[in-house]
This record gives C-alpha cells, sequence and structure tokens, in this order.
C-alpha cells in the first residue's frame, strides 16, 4: 500500500532528473553538496549525527522516519503519517539501501539520490 501510495503521488509531480552537481535546490533544503561524500553510484550522504550501534549493512532491515523531497522542496513521501517505516534495505532504491549502509544505528543522514539510484524519471 504505501508503495501504491509514493507511486500515485509521484505521478502528479512533474519535474526533470538532474545531475546533484547541477542542481540548484531549493533553499529550504540547506544544501552545501561540499558538505556530501559521494558514493561511485552517485548518490551523496552526510552524517548529520552519528549513533552508536550495530552498522546496517545492504541487507539490513532497518526503521526509519524519513521525508523526500524533490531539489525544488516539494515533499514526495514521508513517514510524518505513519512516525515510521521498517523495510528491508534489500527491497528499496539502490539509492536508499547504498545510502544508508555504513550508517549506524541510531544515526541521522541525509542523501541526496539521483533519479538513475531512486525512481527513475
Amino acid at each position: 500500500l504505501a508503495a501504491a501510495v509514493a507511486a500515485a503521488a509521484c505521478q502528479d509531480l512533474a519535474f526533470e532528473p538532474q545531475d546533484p552537481q547541477t542542481v540548484t535546490f531549493a533553499p529550504s533544503l540547506g544544501i552545501n553538496l561540499s558538505q556530501f561524500t559521494r558514493l561511485p553510484s552517485g548518490t551523496y550522504y552526510r552524517d548529520v549525527a552519528v549513533g552508536s550501534g550495530a552498522v546496517v549493512e545492504t541487507t539490513s532491515t532497518v526503521g526509519v522516519t524519513y521525508k523526500g523531497y524533490l531539489a525544488d522542496g516539494r515533499v514526495f513521501d514521508s513517514t510524518s503519517t505513519t512516525g515510521s517505516a521498517t523495510f528491508a534495505l534489500a527491497n528499496v532504491v539502490p539509492g536508499f539501501r547504498n545510502g544508508l549502509a555504513g550508517a549506524r544505528q541510531g544515526s541521522r543522514r541525509q542523501l541526496i539520490i539521483p533519479p538513475s539510484q531512486g525512481y527513475g524519471n
């Protein structure tokens, strides 16, 4: 059900896929790409707070609270109504899976996921 809701919500949002290095992010997002680490896949991450728990693997099942934004600041998905979501990283888009891998349990991490690692165009 959550995937169907997210897909339906995304159908109404018109946007052009862009390389994060060439994007002008909405000021409200506070993105400074020089503060992020770029993974070989093109996904970027920045640790806002580092937890002290176990290290997340790409095969882990995680519980997260998140809000997904487009570069222009529009929200396209969020756990704001449920409080959190639990899922196997093997079942999510590559940018989310690879962007969370290596974080410690209890961390707060910001991701920038290019369309090729997310939901595509």
